[in-house]
């Protein structure tokens, strides 16, 4: 495999485990720190709204894969995990 599909992988993993924290941090009591994120629960709801804004990053990433470093994007997805696995301990 190579370290470019690795990298591909490693961002689509923390895709889901961005999507499935954030439920858990919900379901906590906790809050989407993203407010476009945020607002758009009250019309399509959490679930919906993750899978479609994870879908939406998701596209956007490859199309500009090119332009913007999927090695940087992955890194920033870690922080954001490791983030909701942070308030998940302290809940």
């Amino acid at each position: 495999m190579s370290t470019r599909s690795k990298i591909i992988a490693l961002f689509l993993a923390l895709q889901l485990a961005d999507l499935l924290s954030t439920l858990w941090v919900l379901h906590l009591g906790g809050y989407e720190a993203n407010p476009l994120v945020h607002s758009l629960f009250p019309k399509f709801g959490p679930i919906a709204t993750l899978l479609l804004v994870k879908t939406a990053v998701c596209a956007v990433v490859f199309r500009l894969q090119r332009r913007v470093p999927l090695y940087a994007v992955t890194a920033a997805y870690s922080l954001v995990v490791a983030w909701n696995a942070l308030v998940i301990g302290i809940a």
